[in-house]
């Protein structure tokens, strides 16, 4: 979901950049690397994620890498995670 200062003071989060993960697949890599709703993705591979374009084009950019490099934010805590990409 696209984060925007309408979201945040929704749901209460403390940014109102990137995108929000509103659920993850059970048992899926996601959820087992830790991530959980209401994380926000800021970063992939240092390249900034403003909203659900920038999500996209990242993505498909790094299409053929094994691993991108994500940064996460939950709370007021940032944190970078290695996720496989999965064909």
């Amino acid at each position: 979901m696209e984060n925007n200062a309408a979201v945040a003071k929704k749901y209460g989060l403390y940014s109102n950049r990137g995108v929000v993960i509103k659920s993850t697949q059970d048992n899926g890599q996601a959820e087992q690397r830790g991530l959980k709703p209401g994380d926000i993705m800021l970063q992939i591979n240092e390249n900034e994620i403003k909203n659900m374009e920038d999500f996209k084009k990242n993505i498909a950019h790094n299409a053929q890498r094994e691993t991108i490099l994500v940064l996460i934010q939950r709370g007021p805590y940032g944190y970078y995670l290695n996720l496989e990409m999965v064909p």
